[in-house]
């Protein structure tokens, strides 16, 4: 009697054990499904999932959990998709007005030094603003931006295509459509973009 009784708990911890396994793969599957990427390229996982499946994998494991604690895990960096940036279309004989942000293009990692400025490309290209293809600068066109204290100043300063990572600032610096050289070079914050030949079109914008 006791040697049935004993394989009675065991079968019951067995099954026990494998519900509380099938929790765990069912939490991971969830998790999964609700992984996002952010514009930089990098895979988030949304933190309230994140701490439900913390939680399910504690219970299986007997351990404990205390507010939901998600450390170590990145959450989704905030992001100003949707939300406008004012841009002051001033120098490079260029105009625009609140040009569209495109999600095709998409581009980071803004380096500016007192000679040129480099970036690095996310998503799509300048395909997506009008380019041929990637060789081609004659739809879009490199524009820079200074912060003046108030607001973001600036305008084009050369023209640029998806094959290019990188411009020259020879245009700026010999006041190409009257810029402001001294005012930009001064400047603490610069910021970039590139944008459609007709001014209707953009990448989303960037700071140093």
């Amino acid at each position: 009697m006791a040697t049935i009784r004993n394989r009675a708990w065991e079968t019951c911890v067995f099954l026990l054990k494998f519900a509380a396994c099938m929790a765990v793969i069912a939490a991971v599957a969830f998790c999964a499904s609700s992984c996002t990427m952010g514009r930089d390229g990098a895979i988030y996982i949304d933190k309230t999932v994140w701490v439900y499946v913390t939680n399910r994998m504690d219970s299986a494991t007997g351990a404990s959990v205390e507010g939901g604690d998600s450390s170590g895990v990145a959450e989704s960096a905030s992001s100003t998709a949707g939300e406008d940036v004012a841009l002051a279309f001033r120098y490079g004989g260029f105009k625009a007005k609140n040009p569209k942000e495109v999600s095709g293009c998409q581009i980071g990692s803004l380096k500016v030094s007192s000679d040129k400025m480099a970036y690095k490309w996310v998503a799509g290209g300048c395909e997506a603003l009008g380019a041929k293809d990637r060789s081609d600068y004659s739809q879009t066109v490199a524009c820079a931006f200074f912060w003046d204290g108030a607001r973001w100043v600036g305008g084009k300063f050369d023209w640029i295509s998806t094959s290019r990572t990188s411009r020259s600032f020879e245009n700026i610096k010999a006041g190409y459509g009257g810029w402001d050289a001294k005012a930009f070079f001064a400047a603490k914050k610069h910021g970039f973009c590139i944008v459609s030949k007709d001014g209707k079109k953009r990448s989303n914008f960037i700071e140093d």
